[in-house]
C-alpha cells in the first residue's frame, strides 16, 4: 500500500515537471514501455506484476487529467454545466477536443521518437 503511494506521487510529480517542460528526455512510449517489461519480467513475477500495477495506476491518473478527451475532462464539463446549468457550445466543445486530440497525438508521438532515439543514440 505504501509502495502504490509512492508510485502515485511520483507519478503525479512527473506530470507537472512535464507540464513544466521539466524531464521531456525521460519520457517513454509503447517502446520504452515494452523495455521495461521485458527488463522487469527478467526479475521474476513479483517485479513484473509491480510494473502491471504501476503501469495500470500511471494510465488511470493520466485518465484524471481535465483535457476534456479524457475522462477527468468529462467530469470537469459535466460539473462546469451543471454549476451554471447550461449546456456548453458543442461546437466550441467539438473545437477543444480535437486541438486536444492533436496535442495527446503530439506527446505520444514525441514519447515514442524519444524511444526510438534512445535505441540508437546511447
Amino acid at each position: 500500500m505504501v509502495e502504490m503511494q509512492v508510485i502515485t506521487s511520483m507519478t503525479i510529480q512527473a506530470l507537472l515537471n512535464l507540464v513544466r517542460g521539466k524531464g521531456l528526455n525521460q519520457l517513454s512510449g509503447p517502446v520504452g514501455i515494452y523495455q521495461a517489461t521485458a527488463t522487469y519480467a527478467s526479475l521474476g513475477f513479483g517485479a513484473y506484476m509491480m510494473l502491471v500495477a504501476q503501469i495500470s495506476l500511471n494510465v488511470g491518473i493520466f485518465n484524471l487529467l481535465p483535457l476534456p478527451v479524457l475522462d477527468g475532462g468529462q467530469v470537469v464539463i459535466t460539473v462546469l454545466e451543471w454549476i451554471t446549468r447550461r449546456q456548453f457550445n458543442e461546437k466550441l466543445k467539438t473545437a477543444i477536443m480535437i486541438v486536444c486530440w492533436v496535442l495527446l497525438i503530439s506527446v505520444m508521438i514525441f514519447a515514442t521518437w524519444n524511444d526510438i532515439s534512445k535505441l540508437f543514440i546511447k
